[in-house]
């Protein structure tokens, strides 16, 4: 009993969010605190909704697949599939997440559990830092002095393309060239 107080205690205090949702009617058996926290829904909320409720534009035939697959796996062979898509928020906003399901026993009972992880704020770093380095681009394209970037064995890193014209190539000709090119 110690062992089955541990494992919720791990489950509850999880970093990503965990949906236990019934294989015959995709009813809502159990979301631990973090998918609560994620998806805006309290513990009870969540338990009266079934999984489609959740999904962002995946209609009954997705969901179907996705579950066929993993309850035609091969008996004694955990089979975790993976999806990346989009969950609804209790507001009804929309949050972007990776997810891991597969089928298992909760309470006597066949499931699928998944895990959830919430990437919405790893999106807004990847959106943030393709923007810098859209910036860092445009600036050391329009330097007019020719720029070159070397690593520490004199290969040509990067360039800007008044480097690239003045020496009659393209930026893509010369990177990965020795700097004794130039």
């Amino acid at each position: 009993q110690s062992r089955e107080k541990t494992y919720r205690l791990l489950i509850e205090g999880s970093r990503t969010g965990l949906i236990i949702s019934r294989i015959s009617d995709l009813a809502v058996l159990h979301v631990n605190q973090k998918f609560c926290i994620d998806s805006g829904f309290s513990f009870d909320e969540a338990l009266a909704l079934s999984t489609e409720e959740f999904l962002n534009d995946w209609d009954y035939q997705q969901i179907e697949t996705l579950f066929s697959a993993l309850l035609n796996h091969p008996k004694g062979q955990q089979q975790w599939t993976y999806q990346s898509g989009d969950l609804v928020h209790k507001n009804g906003s929309i949050f972007p997440v990776k997810a891991w399901t597969h089928v298992t026993e909760w309470e006597g009972e066949p499931v699928f559990a998944t895990v959830v992880l919430d990437i919405s704020e790893q999106q807004r770093i990847e959106q943030a830092l393709s923007a810098s380095e859209q910036k860092y681009r445009q600036l050391f394209d329009a330097l007019p002095d020719s720029v070159a970037l070397f690593d520490e064995a004199g290969i040509l890193i990067d360039c800007n393309q008044e480097m690239a014209s003045s020496h009659g190539w393209s930026r893509e000709e010369l990177i990965g060239q020795p700097v004794a090119l130039l």
